[in-house]
């Protein structure tokens, strides 16, 4: 085993090579002067080998030619490996077996391309059975031996790279970041803007991503994020409808015309009245011959062209039947199954749902409703709310127990941290 392991050491310095060169060559083809240098170097190479042929004894030509040949394509090789060596790529790679981030035969991701951009790094790296995934559950320790703090990991261009954009360790999202009105995209009122990564603003395009659930513990931002989502959304003339059991945290929005309710009844009745929309759409988008809430806009200007948003907070409060009274649980019941309407349909008409919770229960969010909710974003929280909402208890480790407004969003094989903006009231 150990000299099999030995010889899979040697096939991926060999790969490590070979990849640095074909960057190299890359890089020639794209860069005028190295291509040129390239040339230069070829044709003199390529002269001088000829020189020596021509020397030669008649009947030893055509082996000096085979001697000539792979000599001057061992020199090229060496000259792409220079364009393409990129520095501390075999450092990395010997982290990375130091911390134990290798496959089953030992070997470690291999850098084979970095470039810049502004104050970030794209990194692509090369690995056999190690994965985006694999990456995001040891990213602590990556970020130690890299001694970068990453920002972003997503599959690369086939199955066996990654790609990494990273910044500097010493790098922070700050604490407070003012949401301020000219961050709105008005050319798009499907492009929703949450906070700042370390790469730059973090967006949800809720034509792909509809329904959004948000988790945290008390004090975490998740209010604060909700009402920069649905201060977005009125600016942009939409239809926002609350559910704020306390009717205390969304005073701000009541400003901008949103309906705040704190009435059970109240709000099953206006949900009942939105789900008679959501099929009142889907009969005039049918007769207008739409696919969808956005092919309907590029045909008609009307009050049907405007999103309605439904927003309830505290979810497990406001669905849980416990210690009710008969009359109460009807209203639930009520609730229950127009949102769970919304988040099955809503998208189709452009009706949102937005749910936050904060209470650690397995039963805080439907199920029938949570399996509905495209965009997961967990703030600061134990692991069985972080489990709740992002399908384990990696909130509690990525997001620090002091910070306040941090949030991971899980964004398909990667996750998003970054600090959410904050609505100055």
């Amino acid at each position: 085993m150990t000299n099999d392991k030995e010889e899979l050491r040697d096939e991926t310095l060999l790969r490590y090579l070979l990849a640095t060169a074909y960057t190299g060559l890359r890089r020639a083809m794209a860069t005028p002067w190295l291509m040129v240098i390239a040339i230069l170097v070829l044709a003199v190479s390529a002269a001088y080998g000829l020189s020596f042929v021509v020397s030669a004894q008649s009947y030893l030509r055509v082996l000096t030619l085979l001697a000539v040949l792979p000599l001057i394509a061992f020199e090229m090789t060496a000259l792409l490996f220079s364009f393409g060596y990129i520095r501390k790529s075999w450092k990395m790679y010997r982290d990375f077996v130091r911390i134990g981030f290798t496959n089953a035969a030992g070997e470690a991701p291999l850098l084979i391309d970095r470039v810049r951009e502004r104050d970030t790094q794209r990194l692509v790296f090369y690995g056999k059975g190690l994965t985006a995934t694999d990456w995001q559950e040891q990213i602590a320790a990556l970020q130690s031996a890299l001694n970068m703090s990453i920002a972003e990991v997503r599959p690369g261009y086939d199955h066996r790279t990654v790609i990494v954009r990273a910044v500097p360790a010493n790098t922070n999202l700050g604490t407070v970041i003012l949401w301020t009105e000219d961050l709105i995209n008005y050319d798009d009122d499907a492009d929703f803007v949450l906070g700042r990564s370390l790469v730059g603003d973090v967006h949800i395009n809720i034509d792909k991503q509809p329904m959004v659930l948000i988790g945290g513990s008390t004090g975490s931002g998740k209010t604060m994020l909700a009402i920069v989502l649905m201060v977005q959304a009125l600016l942009r003339d939409a239809r926002v409808y609350v559910f704020d059991g306390k009717g205390l945290d969304y005073n701000e929005l009541a400003v901008h015309d949103a309906a705040i309710y704190t009435d059970y009844s109240d709000f099953a009745w206006r949900l009942e009245d939105i789900v008679s929309r959501l099929r009142e759409r889907l009969e005039v988008f049918r007769a207008a011959g739409a696919h969808d809430f956005r092919d309907y806009q590029s045909k008609e200007n009307n009050d049907l062209c405007k999103r309605i948003f439904v927003l309830v907070d505290e979810c497990a409060e406001v669905l849980d039947p416990t210690g009710r009274s008969k009359e109460e649980k009807e209203v639930i019941a009520r609730i229950t199954a127009c949102l769970n309407t919304i988040a099955r349909m809503g998208r189709a008409v452009g009706i949102h749902l937005i749910i936050s919770t904060q209470r650690p229960d397995a039963n805080a969010v439907p199920g029938s409703i949570k399996s509905n909710l495209d965009v997961r974003i967990c703030g600061k929280a134990d692991p069985t709310l972080s489990s709740i909402i992002l399908g384990d208890g990696r909130a509690d480790e990525l997001i620090p127990k002091y910070s306040q407004g941090r949030f991971v969003m899980a964004d398909g094989a990667q996750d998003v941290i970054f600090q959410g903006f904050f609505y100055a009231r």
